[in-house]
């Protein structure tokens, strides 16, 4: 068989050639190099991910990812620590992501069992105040240390118990958790050493004086976990984004307030 430039083994080659040629240009046209897929201003169409990096810094173009936001505290005394930290960072707004999502935080002082409560400052939902500029009433009742310490003598009370936490403890007055100075005729300031947590409690004592003409801040509640010592109660609830802080109250009964 011949070889010549009319031979079928030539006419094949080429209608091959032309194929490749075809199909290359059907390629180049489907991904922009023929122009009409590429956006009107010129260049390659960036993948979505890095579209919206563009959003998100102004158009600039970063290759690190954004970082993620920092975990919510979730356990029980995860969170009293949190709130602890918060208040001795004095930012408001890591305050304010352990706050009771559906009634916020309320701040009480007691001088013992019958004596009643006093509100001494209320958070709000999403409020983020810092702890330092927060109003420091003293209505009747109230700590005589409070002015002066705020919320910072809160954080401190707190911190007195974080190191040793027990949990369900047979006996929460016990001197380990702090007592008035004298009481047991133990020598000392009485102190705490520690702090218990305590689970699935409620809040009665708070409503002992409660009247149909004076509705509390908030309901009674149930299912409180509370982490305290003789110096201060913390009460957190569980809610949609986990344990978060409800109440505190300040336990002036031995007219020793916490002071940092």
């Amino acid at each position: 068989m011949t070889s010549g430039p009319h031979s079928p083994r030539r006419w094949v080659g080429a209608r091959l050639v032309v194929g490749s040629l075809r199909a290359v240009a059907a390629v180049m046209l489907a991904c922009g190099s023929g122009r009409p897929s590429e956006p009107a201003t010129g260049g390659a169409v960036p993948s979505p991910a890095v579209a919206a990096v563009a959003r998100a810094d102004g158009g600039g173009a970063s290759d690190a990812p954004a970082a993620p936001p920092a975990p919510a505290p979730s356990g029980e005394t995860a969170v009293v620590a949190a709130l602890a930290a918060a208040i001795g960072r004095d930012d408001g707004r890591a305050l304010a992501d352990v706050v009771d999502p559906d009634f916020g935080l309320t701040l009480y002082a007691t001088q013992g069992v019958g004596s009643g409560h006093v509100v001494l400052d209320a958070i709000a939902v999403g409020e983020t105040t810092a702890p330092s500029r927060r109003p420091r009433r003293a209505p009747p009742g109230a700590p005589v240390a409070w002015p002066r310490s705020g919320w910072g003598g809160v954080a401190a009370a707190i911190e007195a118990g974080l190191d040793r936490v027990a949990i369900e403890p047979p006996d929460p007055s016990s001197p380990s958790f702090g007592f008035c100075r004298g009481q047991y005729g133990l020598p000392g300031d009485g102190a705490p050493r520690g702090a218990y947590l305590l689970r699935d409690r409620d809040d009665r004592d708070l409503h002992m004086l409660d009247t149909p003409d004076r509705a509390p801040r908030v309901p009674p509640l149930t299912g409180l976990t509370i982490f305290g010592n003789a110096r201060i109660q913390v009460a957190l609830r569980p809610t949609v984004v986990g344990w978060r802080v409800v109440h505190v109250v300040i336990d002036d009964r031995c007219r020793g307030a916490p002071d940092p």
